[in-house]
C-alpha cells in the first residue's frame, strides 16, 4: 500500500497527497478510471494512509491496522461492491442503508472511518438517492470514496458534492489488434466452448500471457469508447492480470475470464 505503486498515475497520486499534506480533507471523493480494480487498489492506499497510526503521507504497511485493511477486516474500513452476476450486477439501496448506518457510528479503532464504494456506478438510483443525505451533511470522522468507471453514470446531485480524481489507462505497448486477440474475440462470440478452448492454449503458452492479456484489456478500452458492455470486459482483464500477478493458477483465471467476458456480452 505504497504510493510508489502508482507511478504511471503521477496526477491522481499528486492530488490526494496534496490534500495529506494540507490537513483539509474533503469528506467524499469520485476516483475515476476505466480500471475498476486499478482505481480501487490506490483508493485503499488513500484509506490504509487515513487509517494507519504511523502515517505521515504514506501508511507504515507493518502496523496492526495496515494489516487489517489489506485483509478487508480493519473495524473502520468498509468495501462496498456490486452483487449479482454479469451485466445484473447491482449496489441495491439496502446496502448503501446499512453502509449509512454504519457511517452514523463512532469510529472503533481511531479517529476516522473510510468507506471505499467500487464500482459505484452501479449503484441503482435509490441507492445513489440514499447516500446522498450523507454527502450533504457527512459525519466529521468519515471519508467516503466512489470508484467508478465513468462520472456520468453517478447522479449529478453526488458528482457535485465529491472531489474528482481522474485516473487515465496504463500505458500498453502492445498491439490491440494482435491476431491472437481477434480469434479470441472470434471464439467468444460463437460459443463458450470455443472461447474455453482458446483460454486452454493460452495457458499453455505462459510466456505469451501478459502480452495477450495487456493486448485484450487495450481492445476492450477501445471499443468502451462507443460500448459500456466492453468497461465490465475491461475490469474483468485488470481483475485476471491481478491474479495472475499474485500467482494464481493461469488455467483457472482464463477459464473464469471466458465466462465473465460470455456473461457480460463482450464479443
Amino acid at each position: 500500500m505504497q504510493w510508489s505503486t502508482f507511478d504511471d498515475e503521477p496526477r491522481a497520486v499528486a492530488k490526494l497527497r496534496a490534500v495529506l499534506a494540507r490537513g483539509r480533507l474533503h469528506h467524499a471523493w469520485i476516483l475515476a478510471g476505466l480500471d475498476i480494480e486499478r482505481a480501487t487498489s490506490l483508493a485503499k492506499t488513500f484509506a490504509a494512509v487515513l487509517l494507519c497510526p504511523n502515517a505521515t503521507d504514506e501508511a507504515c504497511g507493518a502496523c496492526g491496522p495496515c494489516a487489517r485493511i489489506a485483509a478487508g477486516t480493519h473495524a473502520d474500513f468498509i468495501l462496498v461492491a456490486p452483487e449479482g452476476e454479469g451485466s445484473t450486477r447491482v449496489i441495491k439501496i439496502d446496502t448503501i442503508r446499512t453502509v449509512v448506518h454504519a457511517v452514523s457510528l463512532a469510529p472503533l479503532e481511531g479517529e476516522r472511518k473510510v468507506v471505499v464504494v467500487r464500482d459505484a456506478g452501479r449503484m441503482t438510483r435509490d441507492a445513489q438517492n440514499a447516500l446522498l443525505k450523507t454527502l450533504e451533511e457527512p459525519p466529521a470522522s468519515t471519508t467516503l470514496v466512489l470508484v467508478a468507471h465513468q462520472i456520468e453514470a453517478l447522479l449529478p446531485t453526488i458528482r457535485s458534492r465529491c472531489l474528482k480524481v481522474s485516473m487515465k489507462l496504463r500505458p500498453l505497448t502492445h498491439d490491440a489488434d494482435d491476431a491472437s486477440i481477434a480469434e479470441f474475440f472470434d471464439a467468444l462470440r460463437r460459443d463458450t466452448t470455443s472461447a474455453l478452448a482458446i483460454s486452454e492454449r493460452w495457458a499453455s503458452e505462459k510466456d505469451d500471457i501478459e502480452h495477450r492479456l495487456d493486448a485484450l484489456y487495450a481492445a476492450l478500452a477501445k471499443r468502451a469508447v462507443v460500448d459500456a458492455r466492453a468497461l465490465a470486459g475491461v475490469g474483468a482483464v485488470a481483475t485476471a492480470r491481478g491474479a495472475l500477478r499474485g500467482y494464481a493458477n493461469v488455467r483457472l483465471t482464463l477459464d473464469w475470464l471466458v465466462t465473465q467476458l460470455r456473461s457480460e456480452g463482450v464479443a
